[in-house]
């Protein structure tokens, strides 16, 4: 296996090397091709960012939401864990909900040791979820009780209840 010292970038296309970059994430400060007075970022006085936008290959956009940084679908918005994340890596994959849509679908989350723990108190006992319910993307799905609660009825659960944790959105 490679260790750390045999690893050796490429040479950049556009970057010289032996000169300083600046890697600045400017969390929040979300582009968007409209560009009309709804716009903060648009309508916002930002000299330094219009100066380095001003010099050719000095400024760049990455996306942060959905699937760019392991989110389930492009309507999935990003946050700061989720863009950090997706950078430090240097490479996308599945994070937060997504790892559960990946297990729900592969039916693997039925299949592991703690889902097997609790079917044996379906019939006799009351099951209760709590956890966040939001369609926000980065830590829950909506659709993702909706298969817990299923899969949970079609095991034998006779009672359910669900305690949701909304976060505002």
């Amino acid at each position: 296996a490679p260790c750390m010292s045999d690893m050796k970038l490429s040479p950049h296309a556009s970057l010289k090397s032996g000169v300083p970059v600046v890697v600045a994430i400017l969390d929040g400060f979300g582009e968007n091709k409209v560009k009309d007075m709804y716009n903060a970022v648009h309508t916002a006085r930002t000299p330094t960012v219009d100066a380095l936008r001003a010099v050719s290959n000095r400024f760049r956009t990455l996306q942060a939401h959905g699937p760019a940084v392991g989110l389930p679908s492009s309507d999935d918005m990003g946050n700061s864990e989720v863009g950090h994340n997706a950078l430090g890596a240097g490479k996308i994959y599945a994070q937060g909900a997504k790892l559960v849509d990946i297990n729900l679908e592969s039916g693997q989350m039925f299949k592991d040791d703690g889902w097997k723990y609790i079917t044996s108190s379906f019939a006799e006992n009351t099951l209760h979820f709590i956890g966040l319910l939001s369609d926000g993307g980065v830590h829950s799905r909506c659709n993702q009780l909706n298969q817990m609660v299923q899969q949970a009825a079609k095991e034998g659960a006779k009672k359910i209840r669900c305690h949701v944790l909304t976060d505002g959105r």
